[in-house]
C-alpha cells in the first residue's frame, strides 16, 4: 500500500512543470565586444500564482535553474552583482528565485545570464532563441535581440 501511495506522488510531481505558468518577456543580449569571449543576458520574468498553481502546494518559491543559448555558448551562468565592502562584486548564483505574481528583472547591476566561451560574437539587429529552465514550469523560451551597451543602458536607467 505504502509504495504505491509513493508512486502516486511521484508520477504527480513528475507533472508538476505542465501545470505552473511563466510568462518571460523582453529578452535582450547584449553585443559582445570585439575580442572578447562572454556577455550576458536579460529579461523580464513572472511566475503567475494563480488559483490553479496555488492547489499545486509547491514546495517552495519558483527558481530560474538555467538558461540556454546553443547557438552562442554551451555554457551559461545565472549571475548576480553585489555592493560588498563598498565594491560592485559579480558572481555566480547557481539559481534565481522568483516572487509570486511580480516581474523579476534580470538586469545589469543585478541577476542576469553570463554566456561563457562563447562560439561567436553576437552583433546588434541579430536574434537568438533562449531557453529558460525552471523548477516548476519547466522549459520557457524567448526570442532575444542583440542590443549595444548604450540601448541596454537606456533601457535599464
Amino acid at each position: 500500500m505504502k509504495k504505491t501511495g509513493i508512486l502516486a506522488s511521484a508520477i504527480f510531481l513528475m507533472g508538476l512543470p505542465a501545470m505552473a505558468d511563466m510568462v518571460v518577456e523582453n529578452c535582450i543580449i547584449r553585443e559582445a565586444p570585439p575580442g572578447t569571449k562572454m556577455t550576458a543576458a536579460y529579461a523580464d520574468l513572472l511566475f503567475v500564482n494563480d488559483e490553479a498553481t496555488q492547489a499545486l502546494r509547491l514546495p517552495g518559491a519558483e527558481e530560474l535553474r538555467l538558461g540556454f543559448i546553443p547557438e552562442l555558448s554551451d555554457r551559461v551562468e545565472t549571475h548576480q552583482v553585489k555592493q560588498v565592502d563598498g565594491k560592485m562584486v559579480m558572481s555566480q548564483t547557481g539559481k534565481v528565485k522568483l516572487p509570486n505574481d511580480k516581474v523579476k528583472q534580470l538586469k545589469p547591476g543585478d541577476h542576469h545570464l553570463m554566456l561563457m566561451d562563447l562560439k561567436k560574437q553576437p552583433k546588434a539587429g541579430e536574434t537568438y532563441e533562449i531557453e529558460f529552465w525552471f523548477s516548476y514550469t519547466g522549459e520557457v523560451t524567448c526570442l532575444a535581440e542583440v542590443k549595444t551597451s548604450e540601448e541596454i543602458m537606456e533601457i535599464y536607467k
